[in-house]
């Protein structure tokens, strides 16, 4: 076991930071998405809101999906050109999980409710046309495919955004690794040398 001066900070702390910092951030993330859902769903009942504002409150989780498509291709064009992994490299996802189970357990499970949440609001939102003969035709025809079309182009967003952001932490993990034990390489061979 060795000894580390009283400013030297652990050094498996060091490497899992990023990872648990990209996994909080993944959580968090899910987590707005599911309060998002939730008072969309909520507020036009319990604070018995107005048409004009039950209509605006029900195009937030339409919006929510239209903007999360939106931020992730413009990510996606400005890191384009990145290198990836390599044939035969454990998935980022295998990688992080490796570092730290209970967190990847939590963001994915936080993913999961977050994406329910997301069709059971759309369903929820969409319910009270379908009472209307008029209106019925519309939200058959036009507003339950644009949803699904729109929560299928969010769920591969997320599954992008998810596998880019696990990535990057695992490439600053990588690099604080290899600092690491170039530090480790630099401190032996000065001690080797001196020890001559």
């Amino acid at each position: 076991m060795s000894r580390r001066s009283p400013g030297e900070q652990d050094p498996a702390a060091a490497m899992r930071a990023p990872v648990e910092a990209a996994l909080g951030r993944l959580t968090l993330r899910a987590t707005g998405t599911f309060a998002v859902c939730v008072v969309a769903m909520a507020a036009p009942i319990v604070l018995r809101l107005d048409e004009g504002t039950t209509l605006l409150v029900r195009h937030l989780v339409p919006a929510l999906l239209v903007a999360d498509i939106l931020l992730y291709a413009l990510r996606r064009a400005w890191a384009r050109g990145r290198t990836a992994g390599q044939a035969g490299d454990p998935s980022p996802l295998e990688e992080v999980w490796a570092v730290d189970p209970a967190d990847t357990r939590l963001a994915l499970a936080m993913i999961l409710v977050a994406g329910a949440a997301v069709i059971l609001a759309l369903v929820v939102l969409a319910f009270p046309y379908l009472r209307d003969a008029d209106d019925r035709a519309i939200v058959i025809g036009i507003c339950l495919p644009g949803g699904g079309i729109l929560c299928f182009l969010a769920a591969l967003s997320w599954v992008g955004e998810t596998g880019q952001v696990v990535s990057r932490s695992l490439a600053e993990t990588h690099a604080r690794l290899r600092a690491y034990w170039a530090a480790v390489a630099e401190r032996t061979a000065e001690r080797e040398g001196r020890g001559r």
